[in-house]
């Protein structure tokens, strides 16, 4: 008879805990946690998407759920900003009406990036430039902003898909009004890794004019003001934003 009790004990145990509640009276689910939760001592996986594909989310009422991978293969994993230090001016010929032929300068926004071993990166470079032609005119020509990339070993090489540029071939605004452009862009670069060291990748802006006609003043790259007038637009600068390609 004692031995009939226990199991009777335990069975009615059982059934009375189909539905625990944590600080709730009234549980709705196998465990309903009425108030805040605290987890001691949780494992950091931070970069170990392979191994930890899952994540524990919530809806608007607290139902937990697992969700498996990502709604894409790219998984984010940093932001790389870097910002122009110093105004880069190509000045123009001083005499009269000449066109200056192509002409190119670093905008001094080198950013690097490691790829580590048998890693694929997809790298979203993207740019701002502050460009100015100071003074009233009718300047003809163009001028923009490009990127260069230099990989492992390799030498630095134009990357044409990045270049923007702002085409000069019609009267501009006067000396009330600014005269230039913020110009920017998105490169998508994808660069993959199949050696056993970490790969560096450097990106570089510059700056260029083309048979720009502007008499005896240059372009400015990475002007924010001008005769102390402030054109609102900041300095320039590149993000990197870093995101691992899981396959």
């Amino acid at each position: 008879m004692r031995g009939l009790i226990s199991v009777f004990l335990i069975l009615s145990s059982l059934f009375s805990m189909a539905q625990v509640g944590v600080g709730i009276e009234d549980p709705k689910a196998a465990v309903h946690i009425g108030k805040d939760v605290r987890l001691k001592d949780v494992r950091n996986v931070e970069g170990s998407m392979e191994a930890y594909p899952k994540h524990l989310i919530a809806d608007e009422k607290g139902n937990l759920a697992v969700f498996t991978g990502l709604p894409t293969d790219l998984v984010f994993k940093n932001v790389v900003t870097t910002k122009m230090n110093n105004i880069v001016n190509i000045p123009n010929d001083n005499t009269k009406d000449r066109n200056v032929e192509y002409e190119e300068a670093s905008l001094e926004l080198s950013t690097k990036i490691v790829v580590p071993a048998h890693k694929t990166y997809v790298l979203e470079v993207t740019y701002s430039i502050p460009s100015m032609h100071p003074f009233s005119g009718t300047p003809k020509g163009e001028f923009g902003v490009f990127v260069k990339k230099k990989q492992g070993n390799t030498e630095f090489e134009k990357i044409k898909k990045s270049v923007r540029s702002f085409s000069t071939s019609y009267k501009n605004a006067n000396t009330t009004t600014a005269n230039g452009r913020a110009i920017g862009y998105t490169y998508v670069d994808t660069v993959e890794n199949n050696t056993d060291k970490p790969l560096e990748v450097i990106y570089d802006l510059y700056g260029f004019t083309n048979r720009i006609n502007l008499r005896n003043y240059s372009i400015r790259f990475g002007t924010y003001t001008d005769n102390s007038n402030n054109y609102n637009w900041g300095k320039g600068l590149v993000l990197v934003t870093i995101n691992e390609l899981i396959k």
